[in-house]
């Protein structure tokens, strides 16, 4: 059975080649505790995980997949008082 994401045709194409030979992955469960989910994370299996997952978005970081040409990056700078500060989330500057 194909995944969802070779699918989708909303998805680019790169990213189809990299995720759908994973196929769906079963959605995760609620944890019983902040500790269960340290304890997996931090198990030879999670270690594991997280070190294939480095190494995918290492894989990832070129020019093939990413390309840089016409992009702009720069550093803004700006002041900011919380007495005038909106969160877009909260347009209204209020919780």
């Amino acid at each position: 059975m194909a995944s969802k994401i070779a699918d989708d045709p909303r998805i680019d194409p790169r990213l189809k080649t990299i995720f759908a030979p994973m196929g769906d992955q079963p959605p995760p469960r609620n944890a019983a505790s902040r500790q269960e989910i340290l304890d997996q994370e931090n198990s030879e299996a999670g270690m594991a995980a997280a070190a294939m997952w480095q190494t995918m978005g290492e894989a990832m970081d070129n020019e093939t997949v990413a390309p840089s040409a016409g992009l702009v990056t720069r550093t803004e700078e700006l002041a900011s008082s919380r007495q005038h500060h909106q969160d877009p989330l909260h347009p209204s500057g209020h919780r």
